[in-house]
């Protein structure tokens, strides 16, 4: 959970990602944010056989997307 004007400042989930929509978001909040982990389960995750998770097996793209997010959003030393 999060505060309405953190969501006004760092945007929306990408809707051209099919996989990684929420690692993304979490990069972009975490370049300006802290956050804090809560040790207890809130809410559960259903599977099936038709779930994005498994339709989109072996599409490479989001992977490449998000290593330029990634790069874009926190820069890697050149001395790296």
């Amino acid at each position: 959970m999060f505060r309405k004007d953190v969501l006004e400042e760092v945007g929306a989930f990408r809707t051209d990602l099919k996989q990684i929509l929420d690692m993304e978001f979490c990069y972009r909040l975490l370049k300006n944010h802290t956050i804090s982990v809560i040790n207890k389960e809130l809410v559960s995750f259903r599977l099936h056989k038709n779930q994005a998770s498994n339709t989109n097996k072996g599409d490479d793209n989001d992977l490449i997307l998000l290593r330029k997010v990634f790069v874009a959003i926190f820069p890697i030393s050149p001395l790296c």
